[in-house]
């Protein structure tokens, strides 16, 4: 029941599609909104991708690993 974006700064898509791919990573997307937000806003762009749940690599590996553990335990409760 998850839709997957992937927001990223890189300019080369097909990279990133072909990164994603070859490292079974599940994505739905990539830099684009979830089709639920542009539901619920009417087809208006967002500032900011609609999500209930945040990971950004900005944060370090470590700190990426425990969100992504917390989010799994949460999940499966």
């Amino acid at each position: 029941g998850c839709y997957i974006i992937i927001w990223t700064g890189n300019q080369d898509i097909d990279f990133v599609t072909k990164y994603l791919i070859e490292n079974n990573i599940p994505f739905d997307s990539i830099n684009d909104e979830a089709p639920v937000s542009k539901k619920l806003l009417n087809g208006k762009t967002p500032r900011k991708v609609y999500g209930n749940v945040y990971i950004d690599d900005r944060a370090g590996l470590f700190q990426v690993y425990q969100d992504l553990t917390k989010l799994i335990k949460n999940v499966r409760n």
